[in-house]
């Protein structure tokens, strides 16, 4: 978090580092926070990664950020996102439920 509030941009690679080992899992919502501090207009398809692969604080954190930042992004990462999204629909884990995934599927669509 220090980082984040220092606004020391080199946080951003080892925080994606950090939010995707499986064993942060569950555990990391801090620190999704934390990157969301940073400029995150190229990390769109990293945050939907988070959406539709992290536990439930992580991914509140994540789909925050979607909503309240502009993004740069090509049409492979929304080929990417909508491949993602597919594949996270037809599992959905409990905490993706809890989020809802019209809400979530309104977000895929408007790319």
């Amino acid at each position: 978090m220090g980082l984040a509030y220092l606004g020391d941009a080199r946080a951003v690679a080892p925080l994606l580092q950090a939010i995707q080992r499986p064993e942060t899992r569950g555990s990391n919502g801090t620190m999704v926070y934390a990157l969301t501090q940073f400029d995150c207009r190229h990390l769109l398809k990293e945050l939907f990664q988070m959406v539709f692969q992290q536990g439930y604080e992580a991914q509140l954190m994540a789909l925050m950020a979607i909503e309240d930042q502009d993004f740069k992004y090509s049409l492979e990462d929304v080929a990417f996102i909508q491949q993602q999204w597919a594949v996270a629909q037809l599992a959905p884990s409990k905490s993706l439920l809890e989020l809802g995934l019209e809400n979530i599927g309104e977000l895929v669509e408007d790319l």
